[in-house]
C-alpha cells in the first residue's frame, strides 16, 4: 500500500472516530435533535461544495425519493445515535456504527 494512501486511511479513520467523541459530549449539551440537525447540514453544505466543484446539479425532480431516504438513512439513524450517546459510552456507540456494515451485508 502507498503510503499516501495509508495516510489516507488512517486520517479517515481519525475523522470517523472523533465523530463518535464529539457526539458524546455535545449530545447532552445540545440535544440529540439538534446535534443531527448540525451534522446533516454540514453533510449537505460539504456535498454542495462538491457537486459545485464538479459543476454537478441538483438532482430536484427526484426530490421525494430523496426526502425519504434521506431521512430514513441519514436524519433517523444521527438523531437515534445521538440519543444513544446520552445513554452509553462512546466506545459502545462506535462498535455500534461499525456493526451496521456486517448488519447491512447479512
Amino acid at each position: 500500500m502507498p503510503v499516501k494512501t495509508l495516510l489516507q486511511l488512517v486520517a479517515l479513520s481519525a475523522l470517523w472516530g472523533a465523530s463518535f467523541l464529539f457526539i458524546r459530549i455535545a449530545s447532552p449539551v445540545l440535544g440529540p435533535s439538534v446535534l443531527a440537525g448540525i451534522r446533516i447540514g454540514l453533510a449537505a453544505l460539504t456535498l454542495a461544495c462538491i457537486m459545485r466543484a464538479l459543476r454537478q446539479h441538483w438532482p430536484w425532480a427526484h426530490w421525494r425519493e430523496l426526502l425519504v431516504i434521506g431521512i430514513l438513512s441519514v436524519a433517523l439513524p444521527f438523531m437515534l445515535y445521538a440519543w444513544a450517546a446520552l445513554h452509553i459510552p462512546a466506545g459502545y456507540s462506535a462498535l455500534l456504527n461499525t456493526s451496521a456494515v456486517v448488519f447491512g451485508c447479512l
